[in-house]
């Protein structure tokens, strides 16, 4: 342990112990005496990955803070999407082994990857049959399937044309996912140029229903008689 030990100049040296770390901060606040530290990371990791990482910011808080004999010195949340934690590391509890404690929901297998690739081509597949994929985000054809992960177990499809927005688009969708993807949601978000640009929120598909994100008084309002879809059930939380 050094003597001038600080929270914020080990949440420094945190950041270096993997190329994958993109940032790691200490909380002012300690919760009952344990000092907790977070961070992000550049991709989404597996749980093994994860692990491997907290593993190696214990060694260097081990080496920063004395070790306490009723709780944990630290605890490191490590965060896998954005506002979302995988799972938490403690480390400096005096004749305790380092604990890791998985959320729930959170385990990222090896097959996870894959798994995305795979449905995401096989949405652009699918999509294809009903219109032209967007080459840029907005103006120039009917969709556009994100390349890259945004929650867990989430697709992305932006549709640039309220007309693309129909129920023929939804059973594709469910389609491709009752092709062994069952656990995933497909978000389906507008992406339309003026005047309807203010729209932003959409609908989650899955494999056995549609919830609505969107407030659907305004959509009706904003489209008129240019939305297609009916009423489903809607979800006024956040998540």
């Amino acid at each position: 342990m050094t003597k001038d030990y600080t929270a914020e100049q080990t949440a420094q040296q945190l950041v270096q112990v993997s190329p994958l770390v993109n940032y790691a901060m200490a909380l002012s606040e300690k919760i009952q005496g344990t000092q907790i530290f977070l961070f992000g990371v550049k991709r989404v990791l597996t749980t093994d990955e994860m692990v491997s990482i907290c593993r190696d910011m214990a060694a260097v808080i081990r080496r920063e803070m004395p070790e306490r004999s009723e709780r944990w010195a630290a605890s490191i949340y490590a965060e896998q999407y954005a506002a979302s934690t995988m799972g938490i590391y403690s480390v400096g509890w005096a004749g305790h082994p380092d604990e890791w404690r998985l959320l729930p929901g959170q385990e990222r297998k090896a097959s996870y990857y894959p798994e995305f690739l795979a449905l995401r081509d096989r949405l652009r597949g699918a999509l294809a049959t009903l219109g032209t994929e967007c080459v840029r985000p907005r103006g120039d054809g009917d969709f556009r399937v994100v390349d890259g992960e945004i929650g867990r177990f989430r697709q992305t499809v932006f549709v640039s044309r309220p007309e693309f927005l129909t129920t023929d688009l939804i059973s594709t969708i469910q389609n491709v996912l009752k092709d062994g993807s069952d656990e995933w949601v497909v978000h389906v978000a507008p992406a339309f140029g003026p005047p309807f640009e203010t729209l932003w929120e959409g609908i989650d598909v899955r494999v056995d229903g549609v919830v609505e994100k969107w407030d659907r008084q305004d959509m009706e309002q904003v489209l008129g008689d240019r939305l297609k879809i009916p009423r489903y059930s809607q979800d006024d939380s956040s998540a």
